[in-house]
């Protein structure tokens, strides 16, 4: 089975399911912890003096967030 890059192992039946395993709950895990550098990188972002590089990096901030909500839904539709 393919391992993707979002996840902590390959997919199995259960996973697909939408049972809850112990791969689900690291996945769950990983993706909050993702998610949690990408808003702290948000917030640094917003903090500097520079307009410009505040707002590439609340633009980037953002293309990662999406870039995790994709990683998801892909997830929970494709596999």
């Amino acid at each position: 089975m393919e391992i993707q890059p979002d996840q902590t192992g390959p997919v199995t039946p259960l996973a697909r399911s939408g049972e809850h395993t112990v791969e689900t709950a690291q996945r769950a895990s990983s993706h909050d912890a993702r998610l949690s550098r990408v808003l702290d990188y948000q917030a640094s972002s917003l903090q500097k003096e520079d307009p410009l590089e505040a707002n590439l990096g609340s633009i980037n901030s953002g293309l990662m967030r999406v870039a995790l909500w994709w990683a998801v839904i892909k997830v929970k539709f494709i596999y």
